[in-house]
């Protein structure tokens, strides 16, 4: 063989050997980040292997916005005094001189620039970060950062405009006013939530899977709180998001399936899985929501999980078994919970009735820093 033909040869092989196939994973606990990893090609037809691990997006930080602290580090003051929530009509605490309604007027600026920012802000504008808490990933080589900001943890974990700028006096008035006018009301409005774009944080644009995990279905286009599958489904496919599977439970039994399937529409049915059983927060149960996570959930895929039973006990276990599972942390990208408390003008008269829970309004303030803190987006739910 000639000597020009062996360098051609080998030039040819040397940039075989060169061909990368880059992908994004997100991984690495105790929370989300993506690594960049680089595979060789034995041609231009073998599939590509995995080679070495380059660089990777990593979970750094949670920050939390001033507007955020100053409501954490006082809450437990803000709510009102304590008791049984449900001999009280707790709305009256928070309008009391002092409590929480009087600290949101306060804040009213914020509101205002809140609202006018959601629930859509511009992708090129950067937030203002008195008002907008976020998620810092930093990059191994070079120590570029990733910033994802999120909604602030502020008044009832709902809609900031919701309660405190109600004119109604009557909290009965007020929440069957809302019932019948469930969009509309400040109650129900979930346009407080800042949810990613799939552009934004998809961990793998290429490869990875979208998983929607309803666990308190209701049916797809009703609900008491509205119709949080539909809304889901929507929502995100606005935000470039299409679930590849959607799992949803609901324990109040169907009598008629066939009502339940006549209002999926026709494109999500052959993705939709829907449980007509209670969830279970045995941690071994097969009925377990976290059980489906992990063994459909790898660090690559987006996991979305809807958590609201109106069950707190059970709620509050999922909760912390989340927590102290630090191998679920890089499988759950979003979780949106309701958390039922007491010392919340949603309990007793407020429309949530006995709660049993000796969880507050605080408890819950600390139980989202922690979830956050530990790497996983998650929003209060309504």
């Amino acid at each position: 063989m000639s000597k020009p033909l062996m360098v051609a040869l080998s030039s040819v092989c040397l940039v075989a050997s060169l061909i990368v196939h880059l992908t994004t994973e997100r991984g690495g606990s105790p929370g989300a980040g993506w690594r960049l990893i680089a595979t060789s090609a034995k041609s231009s037809l073998s599939q590509s292997t995995a080679a070495s691990q380059s660089c990777h997006w990593s979970f750094a930080s949670y920050t939390s916005s001033p507007w955020e602290k100053r409501w954490a580090e006082n809450i437990e003051t803000w709510q009102g005094p304590d008791g049984p929530s449900y001999e009280h009509d707790v709305i009256d605490f928070w309008k009391e001189p002092g409590m929480g309604c009087d600290r949101m007027r306060e804040d009213k600026a914020r509101v205002s620039a809140f609202e006018k920012l959601m629930p859509f802000p511009p992708a090129d504008e950067s937030l203002p970060p008195d008002i907008f808490s976020q998620f810092t990933y930093t990059w191994s080589c070079g120590g570029r950062q990733l910033l994802v900001p999120l909604e602030p943890l502020v008044g009832l974990l709902r809609h900031p405009g919701c309660v405190c700028f109600d004119d109604a006096k009557n909290p009965y008035w007020r929440m069957r006013l809302c019932r019948r006018h469930k969009y509309a009301c400040p109650l129900m409005n979930k346009d407080f939530l800042l949810l990613p774009t799939r552009s934004k944080v998809a961990s793998d644009p290429e490869g990875g899977k979208a998983y929607f995990f309803d666990v308190g279905a209701s049916s797809y286009d009703s609900g008491t709180g509205g119709a949080s599958q539909k809304w889901f489904v929507e929502r995100f496919a606005h935000l470039g998001w299409r679930f590849d599977r959607i799992l949803a439970w609901e324990a109040v039994q169907n009598p008629a399936p066939h009502t339940y399937w006549s209002k999926v529409p026709k494109h999500i049915k052959p993705s939709l899985t829907y449980y007509n059983i209670p969830v279970s927060s045995d941690r071994d149960s097969p009925d377990n929501p976290w059980y489906y996570v992990q063994k459909l959930c790898t660090p690559s895929d987006y996991c979305l999980v809807k958590i609201d039973i109106d069950a707190p006990q059970i709620e509050e276990a999922l909760i912390e078994q989340l927590l102290s599972r630090s191998e679920l942390h890089p499988l759950v990208d979003e979780l949106v919970w309701e958390h039922h408390t007491r010392r919340s003008p949603l309990s007793g008269s407020g429309g949530w009735g006995k709660v049993e829970t000796n969880s507050t309004v605080a408890t819950s303030y600390n139980t989202f820093l922690k979830l956050r803190s530990a790497g996983i987006r998650a929003h209060s739910w309504v």
